[in-house]
């Protein structure tokens, strides 16, 4: 992912394609990628979100660039994330109820009741791997879930992860 965001902002064969597609293809005004730290780990599932928004302009630059290198009469670029699109909906989706939580301890007044509960919650729901997890994109008005049998297997193994750290730092 790391490197499909670098080649994205700084690869300028192809000029401002990319903006471009993302008018055109995607909803949204933005016409950017965000960049990941390793240091903010749950800054990932912002990063994931706008990948997975911007899905039809990145597939898109990547064929206008392999267009181009094969005019050139070069090897055209092997799109890293090619064939991934429900790895990164499902380890999104894995990871939401997290940045939720995270986001609400980090307002002003968290109200310690109110965090221990929405973990609970994510533990006995969200990170529990026999139970369907609710889909990123699921709302009150129309919830939609992915079934435990359906997700990926780094979504699967990252939702066990995720399950046995909270188990050993919050549940003993």
């Amino acid at each position: 992912m790391v490197r499909v965001i670098f080649q994205v902002k700084h690869v300028s064969a192809t000029g401002n394609i990319f903006q471009e597609r993302c008018k055109t293809k995607t909803k949204g005004a933005s016409t950017r990628l965000i960049g990941y730290s390793t240091s903010r780990f749950l800054s990932l599932t912002n990063v994931l979100k706008r990948v997975i928004e911007k899905w039809p302009a990145i597939t898109a630059w990547y064929e206008e660039r392999g267009r181009q290198a094969l005019r050139a009469r070069k090897s055209p670029p092997e799109f890293p994330l090619a064939n991934q699109c429900d790895e990164l909906v499902n380890t999104l989706s894995v990871l939401k109820q997290m940045g939720e939580i995270k986001r609400s301890c980090q307002a002003e007044r968290p109200e310690q009741v109110e965090v221990l509960a929405q973990m609970y919650l994510a533990r006995i729901h969200d990170l529990d791997s026999d139970h369907p997890l609710p889909h990123f994109e699921s709302t009150d008005q129309h919830p939609r879930w992915i079934a435990a049998s359906e997700l990926t297997p780094i979504a699967a193994k990252t939702r066990s992860l995720l399950r046995e750290a909270f188990d050993e730092r919050f549940y003993f």
